[in-house]
């Protein structure tokens, strides 16, 4: 029986001109989505709901989610309004919470450095 490649190998690349917007483009992105929307401006929006990034505070006496916030500003999906713009993007990196109740994070890829109350994500 001859081999034959994964599936993910055999997806033809993604063509990034010429292709129509508005159109549901299949195979994998760099960051292993399956699946992008092309908006008008030629961006590529994921085909999941939003947040694409937060920061999440659990209550660590009970376990559940204290808050959470959309963490970043998504540029790309300026042309969506202010709901694009606050989906939230990828982040790498922890945050550090201080003694006075402020929690200090800068691990989006928007180059950005944010501050927020510990007690409610404000």
């Amino acid at each position: 029986m001859p081999h034959s490649p994964p599936a993910a190998a055999r997806r033809k690349p993604l063509r990034h001109k010429g292709e129509e917007a508005g159109r549901v483009v299949e195979g994998a992105d760099r960051w292993g989505s399956s699946s992008r929307y092309r908006l008008p401006s030629g961006q590529m929006a994921p085909c999941y709901a939003p947040p694409y990034g937060a920061l999440v505070a659990i209550d660590v006496n009970t376990g559940d989610i204290a808050w959470t916030v959309p963490l970043g500003v998504n540029e790309g999906l300026a042309e969506l309004g202010d709901i694009g713009l606050k989906t939230g993007t990828r982040n790498m990196g922890g945050s550090i919470a201080t003694a006075s109740g402020l929690v200090f994070i800068g691990a989006t890829n928007d180059h950005r450095f944010r501050a927020f109350e510990a007690k409610t994500g404000s």
